[in-house]
């Protein structure tokens, strides 16, 4: 095997591992966490499950980026 295959091999595996812990970090945080903040806001005595939390995350930032959307068109474009 040459040299540059071997370490196109490694690269490759090496970036595919931060890929992967930046798509978990970012859908545990940024999903799932909002999802459990709302939950937990209107539930207070509730558990929410993870399914759950990733649901209710998911619909509240469609809804953000829907707002922002359209928001912008409405207000600030030309």
């Amino acid at each position: 095997m040459p040299v540059g295959e071997i370490v196109g091999e490694v690269l490759g595996g090496v970036l595919r591992v931060i890929g992967r812990c930046l798509v978990e970090i970012f859908f545990e945080l940024l999903v799932k966490g909002v999802g459990y903040a709302l939950v937990k806001a209107f539930r207070p005595r509730s558990d929410p499950e993870e399914a759950v939390c990733a649901v209710v995350g998911l619909a509240f930032w469609v809804a953000a980026i829907a707002t922002a959307v359209f928001v912008h068109g409405r207000f600030f474009a030309t």
